[in-house]
């Protein structure tokens, strides 16, 4: 018979650090006796962190800098802040040139819809903002030197127009901030149908990874590449051993492994025709999502009934399935299903901190202004 809470086994024990509500439970609990106290510093304080902010993706501590006891603790402060809503909301404006009359003029094109990701490392206290810009790209490192001292700041851009780029044609559409080895990554997604692995270190900026394939064929007129190749959305799945990317264009799926080194282009390891399983006229793909730590797709489809939808992995393959629906919240609140959903509106939605395993929940928005 087991007396001390001392004497359980590992296995029981690290539940139990993975479902303490924060960081001050867990450090009273490691300084009860010299075993909890071990095994705290040795696993618990890592399990802590990985399973109750599952949605930051915290990064390993690096060697001999910092502790996973540490980064619980910012990782915390981070959490109370957000539920405090004690947030600093800043605008990066474009920069103002002044002209030879003595006016001035900010840039000279400024109508384009600019998309924007973030990346926070609370080792190193470095700070990344980047986004599209038309066809160029630009992006913000900011590295905190402690309080009371100012951050240290710099600037970098991607001249689309050196690069030979066009204008429209071109524009950046959609933007992630990825971890590629050690190094920081840039996964953009152009509107000709550009997919690529850049990346988003201050010394290489802007410099090719990789290029996702298939690239578009030159033998396609630009109005053709602008229908049906164009990147509309982007979604990351990190599950920790391998990171898969869903790329959304009007027609297909394509699902890419993140890779390793330098490669020249990268295949898709799926592609999925939205067509073959959708034959209504004028129908295309919005936005995909992945839910349930990979095994399974969320799609927001525009102009077919059944709009959301969603992709489950099994044993042969990705099987497609229509959302289920509920036919006593349509007749209470006189809702519809069909051809009525926002694009780039999914967002999936996890009940507890703790739910490291994915979730099958999801939350969208609809154009009679419901969100479900």
């Amino acid at each position: 018979m087991i007396h001390r809470l001392a004497d359980l086994p590992d296995d029981i024990l690290f539940l139990v650090f993975a479902n303490l509500e924060c960081a001050r439970d867990l450090r009273a609990l490691a300084l009860s006796c010299r075993r909890l106290h071990h095994l705290a510093s040795n696993d618990g304080w890592r399990i802590f962190v990985r399973n109750r902010f599952p949605s930051l993706a915290p990064p390993a501590p690096a060697t001999g800098s910092h502790t996973w006891q540490q980064l619980a603790e910012s990782m915390t402060w981070q959490s109370r802040c957000w539920d405090r809503r004690s947030l600093q909301f800043q605008a990066l404006l474009p920069h103002v040139e002044p002209r030879r009359n003595g006016r001035q003029q900010i840039g000279s094109r400024s109508l384009f819809m600019s998309v924007v990701d973030a990346h926070f490392d609370p080792v190193t206290q470095q700070e990344l903002a980047v986004w599209g810009a038309g066809e160029d790209i630009v992006a913000r490192y900011r590295e905190r030197q402690g309080r009371g001292r100012a951050s240290k700041t710099s600037w970098h851009k991607l001249d689309g127009k050196e690069l030979g780029l066009s204008v429209g044609y071109d524009d950046v559409t959609t933007i992630k901030v990825v971890k590629h080895g050690s190094r920081r990554a840039l996964v953009t997604g152009r509107h000709n149908g550009q997919l690529s692995l850049l990346s988003a270190e201050p010394d290489s900026f802007g410099e090719r990874i990789a290029q996702f394939g298939p690239v578009p064929d030159t033998n396609t007129s630009a109005q053709q590449a602008l229908e049906q190749e164009t990147i509309n959305s982007l979604d990351l799945l990190n599950n920790g051993s391998k990171g898969l990317i869903a790329a959304a264009t009007k027609s297909t799926l394509r699902i890419y492994s993140l890779p390793e080194d330098a490669v020249d282009e990268i295949a898709p390891v799926t592609t999925y025709d939205v067509k073959e399983h959708v034959p209504t006229s004028g129908s295309r793909l919005g936005c995909a999502k992945w839910m349930e730590q990979g095994e399974a797709v969320a799609l927001a489809l525009v102009g077919c009934k059944d709009p959301l939808r969603y992709l489950a992995l099994t044993p042969a393959g990705w099987s497609h399935h229509v959302a289920a629906k509920s036919a006593r919240v349509e007749r209470e609140f006189h809702i519809k299903y069909d051809r009525t959903i926002c694009p780039n509106s999914l967002e999936p939605v996890y009940m507890h901190s703790g739910a490291r395993r994915g979730t099958s929940l999801l939350l969208s928005s609809w154009r009679d202004g419901t969100i479900r």
